[in-house]
């Protein structure tokens, strides 16, 4: 083997070396696409619900002097004026009569009146509109005194409703509805003695819940 010989396979050797190292460098140097967006000034805001008695906070179906054959009615608006809908629930909270001015005729001048025995109410939502006082019997829930709606009219004694409810009367409650009720002072003979000059005060509450 001669000098030259030698030297040439060591410069290969070292020619071989230096490209495999050449190619493991270039294996670790590549790079892939990238991309980065970003997205500022995120935020949420709640909704809200708000229920609202469109012409008065309060209902008044009792007149003046009212009198065994009478009848009458009253309504009130219900709004909704939130962003999210919800569940319309009606409870009578409150049914009472106390004693007034008792004349010589009135059969019982004790203790509490007697006219919530005496009148007779109907209670319905008129579902068509904020200002639907008209029943219909397909459209508008008459609301019942055993917490049940129906869809015919239904007087009954004005203390059956207390500590009534009824959940979820509407559901999706949109509004405008209009809340009714109807009373009747049915003539009953003598019997109506015993609420002269007594009256009668039933308080409702309506609430909207979050569906």
């Amino acid at each position: 083997m001669t000098k030259m010989q030698i030297t040439r396979r060591r410069a290969l050797g070292a020619l071989a070396t230096i490209g495999a190292g050449s190619a493991a460098a270039g294996a670790g140097t590549f790079a892939l696409f990238s991309d980065e967006e970003t997205s500022d000034g995120n935020s949420l805001t709640a909704g809200t619900l708000d229920l609202q008695t469109g012409n008065s906070s309060t209902i008044s179906f009792t007149a003046s002097d009212v009198k065994p054959g009478q009848s009458g009615s009253s309504s009130l608006d219900l709004q909704k004026a939130g962003s999210i809908a919800g569940d319309l629930t009606v409870e009578v909270t409150s049914v009472s009569s106390t004693e007034n001015n008792n004349p010589d005729s009135e059969t019982d001048t004790t203790g509490d009146g007697e006219l919530d025995d005496q009148l007779d109410l109907n209670i319905w939502l008129g579902t068509s509109s904020g200002t639907d006082t008209t029943f219909d019997s397909t459209a508008d829930p008459v609301l019942n005194s055993d917490g049940t709606t129906g869809s015919s009219e239904n007087y009954e004694p004005a203390v059956n409703y207390d500590a009534t409810s009824w959940g979820d009367v509407i559901t999706g409650f949109s509004g405008p509805v209009s809340f009714n009720v109807d009373w009747q002072f049915p003539d009953d003979g003598a019997t109506n003695n015993a609420a002269q000059g007594d009256d009668l005060t039933v308080d409702f509450t309506f609430t909207l819940t979050q569906q």
